[in-house]
C-alpha cells in the first residue's frame, strides 16, 4: 500500500500572495522541491486536491493546475479514482517536430547536457557528433545521439565552438544570423549498438527511431545534414495538416 504524504506547512512554503508569481505555480515548485529532495520518493500517493487547497488555502482548481504541470513535467502520474502518485522513475519527453534539443529542454524549465563525442573537419564541412541529454537530480539521461555536418562556407570559425556548452542552432541565429527554419527527413527505425546501448543504457539490441534530413533557412540555404537516434525514453510526436 502506498504510503500517503503529509504535507508539512512550513513558513517558508507558504505561498505569496502577494507575489506576481502564480499560485499555483508557487505549489508546484513546493511540491517539485519535496519530490528532488526525497521528502516524497517514487511511487507516494501524493495529497488530494481538497488536501492542498485546505492546507495552502487556496481553490482545488489551482491545486488541480499544479498537480497537473507536474504531470506535464514527469514527475507525477495521476490514477482515475486513485490519485496522484509521484513518478520519478519514469519520466519520458515527447518531441514535437525537430526544434532545438537545447531550446526543448530549457522550455521544460531543465537542464540541457551535451557530449561530444567527436568533432573533426570532412570536405569542408564540421562533424559533429552529439549525446544530448538532461541533467535529472544530479543525474544526467542521455536522450538523443545526433550526428550533423555543417557547411563550413556558410559558417566560417564554427569549428572552434565548444558546442558542449553552446547550442548549435542558438549559435547559427546568434552569431551567423542563419535561422533554421525547415527540414526534408526520413524516419526508420535501426537496431542499436554498442554506443547506443552504453548511452542510452539499454540491455541486448534494440530498436531505435532513427531521424535523417537536410535542414534550411527561410532562404532554402542548406545549414546542416543531420542523423538523429532517439532513446525508448522519447515519444516523437508529429503535426501535418490534411489536404482537402
Amino acid at each position: 500500500m502506498k504510503k500517503l504524504c503529509a504535507i508539512l506547512v512550513h513558513m517558508s512554503e507558504q505561498l505569496n500572495k502577494r507575489d506576481g508569481i502564480p499560485l499555483y505555480l508557487q505549489l508546484k515548485e513546493i511540491i517539485s522541491e519535496r519530490i528532488k529532495n526525497g521528502t516524497y520518493a517514487s511511487g507516494d500517493l501524493l495529497p488530494s486536491e481538497t488536501q492542498l487547497s485546505q492546507n495552502y488555502q487556496i481553490t482545488r482548481q489551482t491545486a488541480r493546475r499544479a498537480i497537473s504541470e507536474l504531470v506535464k513535467e514527469g514527475l507525477v502520474r495521476t490514477e482515475h479514482g486513485k490519485g496522484s502518485f509521484v513518478s520519478v522513475n519514469e519520466v519520458s519527453y515527447s518531441i514535437w517536430n525537430f526544434n532545438g534539443f537545447t531550446d526543448y529542454i530549457v522550455s521544460l524549465g531543465k537542464s540541457p547536457v551535451t557530449k561530444i563525442i567527436e568533432h573533426s573537419v570532412e570536405n569542408g564541412m564540421l562533424k559533429l557528433v552529439r549525446a544530448r541529454g538532461v541533467n535529472e537530480f544530479n543525474t544526467v539521461r542521455y536522450l538523443t545521439l545526433d550526428t550533423s555536418y555543417i557547411p563550413l562556407n556558410l559558417f566560417a570559425g564554427v569549428e572552434s565552438v565548444d558546442f558542449s556548452t553552446h547550442s548549435l542552432y542558438s549559435t547559427m541565429r546568434k552569431v551567423y544570423h542563419k535561422h533554421p527554419r525547415r527540414i526534408e527527413m526520413v524516419v526508420h527505425s535501426v537496431f542499436s549498438g554498442e554506443i547506443e546501448r552504453d548511452l542510452f543504457g539499454l540491455d541486448g539490441n534494440s530498436s531505435l527511431l532513427q531521424v535523417s534530413g537536410e535542414v534550411f533557412t527561410e532562404n532554402s540555404e542548406l545549414v546542416e545534414r543531420v542523423s538523429v537516434l532517439y532513446s525508448p525514453h522519447i515519444e516523437f510526436k508529429m503535426m501535418t495538416t490534411i489536404n482537402p
